[in-house]
C-alpha cells in the first residue's frame, strides 16, 4: 500500500473535525512572512515519478564495453618443405598450398618422404598430435609434377604402408567417402601391436589438381573412440584454391583402389588388387574417383 494516500486521507479527516466547531469553519492561518507555500503532496508526488523512472547515467556508463576481436596470429613456417602453422581459436593449423587441416594441440611436423611405385623417392611430411595412446595426423605427399605416378598404385601403397603397423593378421574394410572436396579411400582397421589392441582410421585422397596425395588418420584403442568421426571436417580446401581445375589425364586412375566388397583382411589382402599398371601417364582429367 502506498504511503501517499494514506496520509492525504489522514489530512482529510483532520479538516473535517475542525469544520464541526461551533464558531462555524475556521479560516485558514496566514502565512508567515517570506514563507513558501505548502506543497500539495499528491502533485509533488507526481512530479516525482519521472525522476525515479529516468535512467541512472552512472549505471550505464558501467556497462561492459564490447571487446575487440583479438588479430588473426601471424603464420609462420615449419621448416618442412612449403607447410606453415597458425594458432587459432581452439588449436592449430597445418596449412598446405591448397588445404589445411585442424588440431586441436601444437603438432609436430617431420619430414617424412615416400616412395612412387616406380621406386623414386619423392619428399614428404607428417604433422602429428599425440597423447598417451591417441595418435592423429596428417600425411602430405606432394608429388613433383616432372615426376610419373601411379595414382591408385601410390594410394594402395599408403594403405598397406599404414596398416603395416599392426602385428600379423587385422581386419579392415574400405568405403568411398569425402575429405574435403576430393573423393576418398577411409578405412577402417582394427588390429594389434605389441600386445595391445588399437582402431585405426584414416582418409587417403588424391588431389589432381595439386598433384597431391592427403591422408588423415587416427590410431586410438578400441574403447577409446570418440571424435574419430569428425576429422575430416577439419580438413577444409583454401578460400585461394581451385578444385574444379584438374589436369586432364588422372581420370579413372583410382578406380581400382576401392574394393567392390569389404572383409576381412590379413595384412595387405583388404582389398582387391589393382589391375596391372602400365606406364603411368601423363596426369589428366578429373576426380580420379
Amino acid at each position: 500500500m502506498r504511503l501517499v494516500p494514506i496520509l492525504v486521507l489522514a489530512l482529510s479527516v483532520a479538516a473535517c473535525d475542525k469544520s464541526t466547531s461551533k464558531n462555524g469553519p475556521s479560516p485558514e492561518a496566514p502565512a508567515a512572512p517570506g514563507a513558501k507555500p505548502a506543497a500539495d503532496p499528491v502533485t509533488k508526488d507526481k512530479a516525482a515519478e519521472p525522476v525515479a523512472k529516468a535512467a541512472d547515467p552512472a549505471a550505464k556508463a558501467a556497462e561492459p564495453a564490447v571487446k575487440a576481436p583479438e588479430p588473426p596470429k601471424p603464420v609462420t613456417q615449419t621448416g618442412v618443405l612449403d607447410l606453415e602453422m597458425q594458432e587459432v581459436e581452439g588449436g592449430y593449423q597445418v596449412i598446405t598450398p591448397r588445404v589445411t587441416l585442424k588440431f586441436p594441440a601444437k603438432p609436430t611436423v617431420q619430414r617424412q618422404d615416400a616412395k612412387t611405385p616406380f621406386g623414386d623417392t619423392i619428399p614428404g611430411a607428417v604433422a602429428v598430435v599425440e597423447s598417451g595412446n591417441r595418435f592423429s595426423g596428417l600425411i602430405y605427399i606432394p608429388i613433383p609434377k616432372e615426376l610419373p605416378y601411379d595414382v591408385p598404385k601410390g594410394l594402395k601403397g599408403a594403405r598397406d604402408g599404414m596398416l603395416g603397423m599392426f602385428e600379423g593378421k587385422y581386419e579392415a574394410k574400405d568405403e568411398k567417402v569425402k575429405l574435403g572436396p576430393f573423393t576418398a579411400n577411409h578405412v577402417i582397421a582394427d588390429g594389434s601391436r605389441a600386445g595391445h589392441a588399437f582402431h585405426v582410421e584414416a582418409w587417403i585422397a588424391y588431389d589432381p589438381a595439386g598433384h597431391t596425395v592427403y591422408g588423415v588418420m587416427s590410431l586410438r584403442t578400441p574403447d577409446d573412440l570418440e571424435g574419430i568421426a569428425e576429422l575430416p571436417a577439419a580438413f577444409t580446401l583454401r578460400a585461394d584454391a581451385k578444385v574444379a581445375e584438374t589436369e586432364p589425364g588422372d581420370v579413372g586412375a583410382v578406380k581400382s583402389l576401392l574394393p567392390s566388397k569389404a572383409g576381412k583382411a590379413g595384412n595387405t589382402k583388404a582389398v582387391a588388387k589393382p589391375t596391372s599398371p602400365k606406364p603411368a601417364p601423363t596426369p589428366t582429367g578429373d576426380d580420379p574417383f
